[in-house]
């Protein structure tokens, strides 16, 4: 949906069709590589994300591509954060709790996934670096089966993108305990962040970005970066993806993305050093 909004922007502003082409295998590996070796001439603009610029590349041996040597990187876009959520029926009612119940129990608490790299598994390797609890992993082939298994409680949490599990939790079929991000959530004010919750500096806001095949022109990447700021200063398009829980990010051009990119390598290198599947 995002990416779609994106695309009616860019036609909006550039009077170019668009077209969406979704490629979601394998937490998006395979469309990362298609992008990275893809043409140089403007026609192919790749919508990118923590999940395939940072976490797939440092849990996958070869990944096909480097996240700063095989792109022009164009712009930041939008962060998003996580809520942790449990089964409602479980007694959990904060993140002590939790990390309680963890501590007496290593590795038989379960948390779900949408898949390895993804950004609800490394939120919860974050969680167990912070805290030196051991809790186990259950991948889902995607995000709404590793949510169908909290509510069902196939598992005992997991982290997920706020507006994905909103309506669950206003109707009861979840419980949530806080948020990821450093500030409260918009979406969720009452609930606090995990920060507030007992592990002070923890953060994590999912961010995703445009970038282009290596080799493209830099000016063909900076008419990109100008399309994508007037977008973003569009207050319509703007309110439309504050409903989805996106924070627009609009000072984050070519340079100050890789930069980006480059921090965010250095810090989830050792979190998930132990979590490489090959």
């Amino acid at each position: 949906m995002i990416a779609r909004e994106l695309a009616a922007g860019i036609y909006k502003i550039r009077n170019a069709p668009v077209v969406v082409e979704n490629r979601p295998s394998a937490g998006g590996l395979v469309a990362t590589r298609i992008i990275s070796h893809g043409t140089t001439n403007g026609s192919l603009l790749g919508f990118a994300s923590q999940g395939t610029l940072i976490f797939n590349t440092i849990l996958n041996s070869d990944p096909g591509y480097d996240p700063l040597a095989d792109f022009v990187h164009v712009t930041a876009l939008f962060s998003i954060s996580n809520v942790l959520i449990t089964p409602y029926s479980r007694s959990y009612r904060s993140l002590a709790d939790l990390v309680s119940a963890a501590k007496t129990q290593p590795g038989r608490l379960f948390f779900s996934s949408g898949g390895v790299g993804t950004s609800h598994h490394v939120t919860a390797e974050l969680l167990m670096t912070e805290t030196h609890v051991l809790m186990t992993h259950v991948p889902y082939s995607s995000a709404p089966a590793a949510i169908n298994a909290v509510v069902s409680g196939e598992v005992d949490f997991g982290f997920f993108n706020t507006p994905t599990v909103l309506e669950l939790i206003r109707a009861n079929r979840v419980r949530a305990l806080c948020v990821t991000s450093l500030q409260r959530s918009n979406l969720l004010p009452s609930l606090p962040t995990v920060a507030e919750s007992g592990i002070p500096g923890f953060e994590l806001s999912s961010w995703m970005g445009l970038v282009l095949p290596r080799h493209t022109e830099v000016a063909i990447a900076h008419e990109y970066f100008l399309t994508a700021r007037d977008i973003l200063r569009d207050t319509g398009f703007v309110a439309k993806m504050a409903k989805l829980g996106l924070d627009p990010m609009p000072s984050y051009g070519p340079s100050n993305f890789r930069q980006l990119i480059a921090r965010e390598l250095d810090r989830w290198r050792p979190v998930l050093s132990h979590s490489v599947p090959g």
